[in-house]
């Protein structure tokens, strides 16, 4: 029997894995038809989060439980893996796609070697490949910035770009490549740059291209389609994450600030920028060394990033938390209750 692909999408996080995850999980049988099999493990039926979360124990044993894997009992990494394998093997006659950005961001290299180990038992069955999608670092700490705030978190812009910056372990993808690279051979690395792929292929037919995925064969409006705040809304929303105000939107936080967003015109939408150029400029720099290093061993010496579009060198629309001020909440609550008023009278 021909060995078939055992696919591994680690990520990077903010480069759309829920996404492809929640295409993947809503077209379970239609992949299967295709001869391609993504398994529904664990609590979480859109993706593989319990995978990564076994391995927690290994690189974290003072934490040993993932904060991002709902529960509270003892993950068994054995258990786990054996099944998952068991799982696989059942497969055989079938690509395997397993998507967990979780990988890139949390496993580190006691958690390698324990993958590594259960994927040698897959290798006379399966070539693996491992699947990721780097993001420009600013735009990758923007996009992190506006996670945690969605979160709960009210940490200001400044504080945030501070710690962020020098968190090599996030952003600095030479680290990434070459720590899975020495537990996989380098030609199993798949490694994609975000923007490019978005703005050529788009995203999904990016992630077809890769694992052979017929997508016209798909149902591509997932249920679970998040909604974009842009920079004003990530800000409301972080003044709204005080222990004054939090208590009063509760568990409809969330379904508030997506009407607020519903709520305004266009252009401020599309309004999701907060670095200053200069700032940009300052973390390119300071990732530059490893860019390059990524350029050469996996785009050819190609460039890895686009460089600034005119409107990111613009400036930024909100750079800090001071610079929205009343009268800008104030508009914000106007087109709110004049785009919901026949709902609110």
């Amino acid at each position: 029997m021909n060995k078939r692909t055992l696919y591994l999408h680690i990520g990077c996080e903010k480069t759309g894995t829920t996404s492809i995850q929640n295409v993947l999980a809503d077209n379970r049988q239609a992949l299967l038809k295709q001869g391609i099999f993504y398994p529904d493990l664990g609590k979480l039926k859109f993706a593989q989060l319990l995978l990564p979360a076994a391995l927690q124990p290994f690189d974290y044993p003072n934490k040993p439980r993932a904060d991002y894997y709902p529960g509270n009992e003892v993950i068994d990494p054995d258990s786990v893996w054996n099944s998952f394998i068991d799982l696989a093997k059942k497969n055989a006659d079938k690509d395997v796609i397993i998507s967990a950005e979780h990988f890139s961001s949390r496993t580190k290299d006691k958690g390698l070697t324990y993958l590594k180990a259960k994927m040698n038992q897959l290798s006379s069955l399966f070539n693996i490949k491992i699947i990721v999608f780097l993001r420009r670092q600013d735009k990758f700490m923007e996009s992190s910035y506006s996670t945690i705030i969605k979160a709960g978190g009210n940490i200001g812009f400044d504080a945030f770009f501070e710690t962020h910056l020098k968190l090599k372990e996030r952003y600095d993808f030479s680290l990434l490549l070459n720590r899975w690279s020495s537990f996989f051979d380098k030609s199993s690395l798949i490694v994609k740059d975000y923007e490019t792929e978005v703005q050529q292929k788009g995203l999904l037919n990016s992630f077809f291209d890769i694992t052979g995925i017929d997508g016209s064969a798909l149902q591509l409006e997932s249920e679970n389609q998040n909604i974009s705040w842009p920079a004003s809304v990530i800000e409301l929303a972080r003044l709204c994450n005080t222990p004054k105000i939090s208590p009063i939107l509760a568990n409809q936080r969330v379904l508030f600030l997506d009407a607020v967003t519903r709520s305004l015109p266009l252009e401020e939408k599309r309004q999701v920028y907060r670095f200053s150029k200069e700032r940009r400029d300052e973390i390119l720099q300071f990732y530059r060394a490893s860019n390059k290093e990524v350029e050469t061993e996996y785009f050819g010496g190609k460039p890895l990033f686009s460089e600034l579009s005119v409107e990111e060198s613009k400036g930024s629309v909100l750079n800090n938390e001071t610079n929205i001020s009343k009268r800008d909440i104030a508009e914000l609550f106007c087109r709110f209750y004049m785009k919901n008023k026949e709902f609110l009278n």
